[in-house]
């Protein structure tokens, strides 16, 4: 952790940290789901998170903010599996400002004038473990709202017989490779919570092989209207 011209005096009396540049190495960053949330996914609440950082302080005022080389894990507090991982991240954000009693500002994310990440591998699996998810080499930046991925991995975890004897049913088991994915004019906030939301999306290249066993029974769920 580095740290530059952070006004020591106001930091001690008026509780405030103002500073020209925080920088992190290498943090290895753990994000542990309670069970407290009631939606069925796990999300990361971007506003509360920021604001616990304020502890006793009435403010934080950075104009660059760096984080480096970073390693991220999530898991749920009574299991230790990873549920989603994040290796070789970095992030910055420039002009970060969070204060207690600031309005809220439209033209900021995660309380900064531009936000740039990127990451070089995120995986996860899907709850019921029949699929690997991996998307490599990310980077976005909210300055163009935009998103670029060089390969997405949707992979089946279980070979097509082994797949379809877990399942029991008829469904398609997908294997999916796309390369090259870039988003325009990305809503970054509705990210956050879950939603992609953008004004177009290109795919360079892409490979799609599914494969459904007949002699399965069919399943009972009832799709009518969900098309």
């Amino acid at each position: 952790l580095n740290v530059w011209g952070v006004q020591t005096p106001r930091a001690l009396i008026d509780k405030e940290v103002v500073g020209e540049r925080v920088e992190i190495m290498n943090p290895l960053i753990e994000i542990i789901y309670t069970g407290m949330n009631k939606d069925s996914v796990p999300q990361i609440p971007p506003q509360q998170v920021f604001r616990q950082l304020l502890g006793n302080l009435s403010k934080i005022l950075v104009k660059d903010i760096a984080v480096s080389n970073a390693l991220i894990f999530t898991h749920h507090w009574n299991n230790p599996d990873s549920i989603i991982t994040a290796r070789d991240v970095s992030l910055r954000l420039a002009d970060f400002a969070l204060e207690d009693k600031r309005p809220a500002d439209s033209s900021r994310f995660l309380f900064s004038k531009e936000i740039i990440l990127t990451a070089g591998n995120i995986n996860w699996m899907n709850e019921r473990k029949l699929y690997k998810y991996q998307v490599n080499n990310l980077a976005m930046s909210s300055h163009d709202k935009s998103l670029d991925c060089g390969k997405i991995n949707i992979s089946p975890l279980l070979g097509e017989e082994a797949f379809m004897n877990k399942v029991k049913v008829q469904i398609d088991r997908f294997d999916v490779v796309l390369d090259r994915i870039q988003l325009r004019n990305l809503n970054y906030i509705a990210l956050f919570n879950g939603v992609v939301e953008a004004d177009s999306l290109l795919i360079s290249k892409a490979a799609l092989k599914v494969y459904k066993d007949f002699g399965q029974p069919r399943d009972n769920v009832n799709r009518v209207g969900t098309f």
